[in-house]
């Protein structure tokens, strides 16, 4: 008894650890990639602030991949084999469903299903992992969403970045509906209303704010900026929630390799991103004109600014809460519920707001966010998202099969519900790591 309790003790005092290092983590990662676009540097040639949101696209992608390094080191040599054998195991009795549609199991893996030892698991399989395009395809959605959310929170607080990013259950649902052929509870369509209605509450409190003249460069962006900031940060969430959904898919059509662990699929879409946005993308966006020392981001420029200790300061800062910030995500899926998880990324965003109303009104107004009536009606929007979110983490999802295949209904009808809360968690389990990175 003794042990049991102390066991339970241990286990309360790390999920408080992950909760805490979420919110933290999380707001540091936030608030220092907004700051570094509000700071003055007094190094740079052409400009006078750190407006380099594809350079941080770029780094983004560098935290991510720290996360491979830790689980490489740590995870992978003590889950990644039993995991394996545990998910062939489930290949091997259950044939896979691509589409809708049941396929064939090959007869050698029907004369491995006979088997005593794959049955007993005292003779493991080892599956082969998931193909390099696998990453390279969530790479490529992950690249164009983040730098549309950088691009967009140019103009936007860190709080409502936040907030915008967090409709994202909105669009999973929309795409698992189209895309996944499930069906939705009443429930959860009246929840995505709920949302909808914060997303607009919350647009239009960004447009009520007005500009301020006394502000200095970090906080002059005019209406029409902060409109094009909102669009371009809903679309980044459309296209990660759509890369939720690719992931669900492709998945699927691997049911014959191993399934990756979450921070294997961050980590490697960290080293492609890194890749892609280090040698491709800002090469490109350095030849092409712009306002940016007369380039659409000056690379050299950049390198320029790293003079300043504070802009070092936060872009590791950033790296490193996104790094910490994806593994705390990870254990937060595995430990918590997706409404406490949810809730938790309430209260994080609510730090962030705190913290930056701290900054304006404490070390100056050119950082943070000040408040006003308008702030009345984010609140209000902000309410209106958790709630709705809360209320569709709560309802349960279940999985139609395809339009004319009566012959799912049988059977398997019996483990669609099984299938659709997987899955359902896994999305939830995305949705909580490199998509709240700004």
């Amino acid at each position: 008894m003794p042990y049991q309790q102390d066991k339970e003790a241990s286990a309360k005092r790390w999920t408080w650890t992950v909760i805490f290092g979420t919110l933290v983590a999380g707001a540091v990662a936030s608030l220092a990639a907004k700051t570094l676009f509000q700071i003055n540097v007094s190094q740079s040639d052409c400009q006078h602030s750190f407006k380099k949101p594809f350079f941080l696209t770029c780094a983004m992608f560098v935290g991510e991949a720290l996360c491979l390094v830790y689980y490489q080191l740590f995870v992978s040599p003590k889950t990644s084999f039993a995991a394996r054998r545990h998910h062939a195991q489930a290949s091997l009795i259950d044939a896979p469903v691509v589409g809708g549609a049941l396929l064939d199991v090959p007869d050698e893996q029907n004369d491995q299903i006979d088997s005593p030892s794959i049955n007993r698991g005292d003779q493991p399989v080892d599956l082969p992992s998931v193909p390099v395009w696998f990453f390279l395809i969530l790479c490529t959605f992950d690249l164009t969403a983040s730098t549309l959310n950088f691009i967009g929170l140019l103009w936007i607080t860190a709080s409502l970045n936040l907030m915008f990013r967090g409709s994202m259950s909105v669009f999973v649902a929309l795409f698992s509906v189209c895309l996944l052929r499930r069906r939705l509870a009443v429930v959860q369509w009246v929840s995505v209303a709920i949302v909808v209605a914060g997303l607009a509450t919350v647009g239009f409190s960004s447009y009520l704010k007005p500009k301020n003249p006394d502000d200095d460069d970090g906080n002059t962006a005019t209406s029409g900026e902060v409109v094009i900031g909102v669009i371009l940060t809903i679309a980044s969430a459309v296209l990660n929630s759509f890369q939720n959904v690719v992931e669900e898919l492709l998945m699927k059509m691997l049911s014959n390799y191993a399934e990756p662990h979450p921070l294997e699929i961050v980590g490697w879409e960290g080293v492609f991103g890194t890749i892609l946005s280090g040698f491709v993308m800002l090469p490109i966006v350095h030849s092409i004109g712009g306002d940016d020392c007369g380039r659409q981001e000056d690379a050299i420029d950049t390198l320029k600014q790293f003079q300043d200790p504070l802009v070092v300061l936060l872009v590791i800062a950033y790296v490193l809460g996104l790094a910490l910030m994806n593994y705390f995500s990870m254990e937060l899926s595995r430990l918590l519920s997706a409404v406490v998880r949810n809730l938790v990324s309430g209260v994080r965003t609510v730090l962030v707001w705190a913290i930056s109303v701290i900054l304006y009104y404490s070390v100056g107004k050119s950082y943070g966010e000040q408040i006003g009536l308008w702030s009345i009606v984010e609140l209000c929007g902000f309410v209106l998202l958790i709630g709705g979110s809360v209320l569709y983490s709560k309802a349960k999802e279940t999985q139609l099969p395809a339009k004319g295949d009566a012959s799912l209904i049988d059977e398997r009808s019996s483990e669609t519900y099984d299938e659709a809360e997987t899955d359902y968690q896994r999305m939830e389990g995305d949705k909580n790591r490199a998509v709240y990175t700004s």
